[in-house]
């Protein structure tokens, strides 16, 4: 059994949803949150993998949107109060406009979103001319905040942020900007010089995902650069590299890949 984390004495019985620190009392939770700042609550937006998620976790989301529909409907009723106009006053760029419309016995959620800045316009159109399909999340997901990937004007070239999740146990090794025209697997030894590579294999999800919900995959050749990688990928925010083992692969299907041309 674990300790509590601030008395260092009796077991602890509490996680904070925020921190995961564990705590044995409601003293010592209070004393938790004194120490360190923490308010006790879960980061909403923070980006967390399907695989991490339970029941807990689809109820906070649930009724995280519902305040989220609350609160733009509030906006507007105050906007229509007040006489401003969103068109002109330019905050229609700043949020995504929500309105509800009746059809029969339910009621349908229409959400239009916010224009996307230049940059990222950019950057999905740059994608898309390589043939690699980019999808963005809103703008408030951690995930979008921390994608560091971008398009350089002058050098005509893709700087993405590269991820490799390593293992069952999904560590993460993170590049914050690697060239599209670099080999994708000298970015990885320059990152685990002393690990041998006959052992791992490296795959990358197919998306989007089947209809039986079971993520399929695919091996990536280690002689393409990232551009040739990535080519015909649809890919969320950033390229993700799952490195596995071998006596792991039974975790990893594999989707059945296309061959373009065939030599005889």
């Amino acid at each position: 059994m674990k300790k509590c984390q601030e008395c260092k004495e009796a077991v602890a019985v509490y996680q904070c949803p925020r921190c995961n620190r564990r705590t044995c009392s409601l003293k010592c939770c209070i004393a938790h949150k004194q120490n360190t700042g923490c308010n006790g609550k879960r980061d909403r937006t923070k980006f967390q993998r399907l695989e991490e998620m339970g029941d807990t976790t689809l109820r906070s989301d649930f009724h995280f949107l519902e305040d989220v529909l609350s609160t733009v409907d509030g906006g507007k009723r105050l906007m229509k109060q007040v006489g401003a106009n969103a068109r002109s006053s330019g905050i229609q760029n700043l949020v995504s406009e929500i309105s509800v419309e009746e059809q029969g016995p339910n009621k349908k959620a229409k959400i239009e979103r916010a224009p996307l800045p230049l940059k990222w316009r950019r950057l999905v159109q740059q994608a898309k001319e390589r043939q690699t399909t980019l999808l963005l999340m809103p703008p408030g997901m951690q995930r979008h905040k921390s994608n560091t990937s971008q398009y350089h004007i002058a050098s005509d070239v893709i700087f993405w942020k590269l991820e490799f999740i390593i293992g069952v146990q999904k560590s993460t090794t993170t590049l914050k900007k690697v060239s599209e025209d670099s080999l994708w697997i000298e970015e990885w030894r320059k990152q685990q010089k002393n690990v041998d590579l006959e052992s791992l294999h490296f795959l990358i999800k197919k998306l989007p995902c089947p209809s039986n919900n079971r993520p399929l995959y695919i091996t990536l050749d280690r002689k393409m650069t990232l551009k040739e990688a990535l080519k015909g990928m649809t890919i969320i925010e950033n390229p993700i590299i799952e490195v596995v083992v071998t006596e792991d692969l039974n975790h990893f299907p594999r989707a059945i890949q296309e061959i373009d041309s065939l030599t005889t």
